[in-house]
Parts: C-alpha cells; structure tokens; sequence
C-alpha cells in the first residue's frame, strides 16, 4: 500500500490573479500511517491493547476510540516528561490539558485506581505495585543517584 503523506501530492491552495482556490484532496493519517517497527508505535498499540483489555471484552466503538485517544495522550504526555527531564523547555499548557484529558478518559473508561490491577509502563501490576513503583520514582527524580534503589529512612537500631 503506498504512504500517501502528502509529500507528492499537489498543494491543497492554489493562489491565481490574487485569489485562493482550494485544490485536490486532503488525506488524513492514521495510526495505520505510521511504521509499526519504531517504538513508540509499539508502545502506542500495546497500550491500546491493554487499556481495552482493563476496559473488558465486547467494547463498543467508542470506548475503542477512547481506548485508542489516552494511549496517544499518554504518548504525548511522556514525551513532554522525556523533554523536561532533558532540561528542554515543554509547552506546560499543553502537558496539563494532555494529562487532564487523559485523567478524564480514563475515568470514562470506568478504569480507576481501586481497580485490582493497573497499567505501569504499558504492563498490568497490583495496586501495592503501582504505589511502590510511584513512590521508588518520585524519589529517584529528587536524589543525585537515580539509578540506586532508595536508602531505608530508618536508623540502625542500636545494640542490646
């Protein structure tokens, strides 16, 4: 099948003598559109996957469709976290919608945090995991080291 992403195509405004005539036809791309070898691809459809798998069988097409919008949210909002971190400046305005909007469907999916199982980086893990893994990263982003497992905040017990 050939990528029709507009490259060849024949621009869709034409401007003669001063006024602008609409040309051709515009081709809207699709998930389908996009090289399935690339990661975020991968990513993008596994997270598809496994929301609607949390959604439960027989989804109807708009909780596909929902299923198919957060997982590219979630791919939109990872990248502005992937920028931050590299200390490159990110469109926060966009980050918060993304994430709102993302929070919102999935609330609409009837996926919730009292659920037994979650997703955590396209995997499904209980909800002790889930918090463990949260807390482990929240604290890895505030040390020097962010590989090192977190230190026990306790002291040693003194000797009896």
């Amino acid at each position: 099948m050939p990528n029709d992403s507009g490259a060849d195509a024949a621009p869709l405004a034409v401007q003669k003598r001063g006024k602008t005539r609409l040309t051709g036809k515009a081709r809207l791309l699709s998930l389908d559109d996009l090289d399935r070898r690339t990661k975020v691809a991968q990513d993008c459809r596994r997270t598809i996957a496994e929301l609607e798998a949390a959604v439960g069988p027989n989804l109807n097409i708009g909780q596909a469709i929902l299923c198919t919008r957060a997982a590219l949210l979630s791919a939109l909002a990872e990248h502005c976290e992937v920028m931050w971190l590299q200390g490159q400046p990110i469109p926060v305005q966009d980050y918060y919608g993304a994430c709102n909007a993302l929070r919102r469907m999935v609330e609409a999916l009837g996926i919730n945090r009292d659920q037994d199982h979650k997703l955590i980086n396209g995997h499904a893990a209980s909800a002790a995991d889930t918090d463990a893994l949260l807390r482990d990263e929240i604290v890895a982003a505030f040390r020097d080291e962010p590989d090192e497992p977190a230190a026990s905040t306790t002291e040693d017990e003194p000797a009896t």
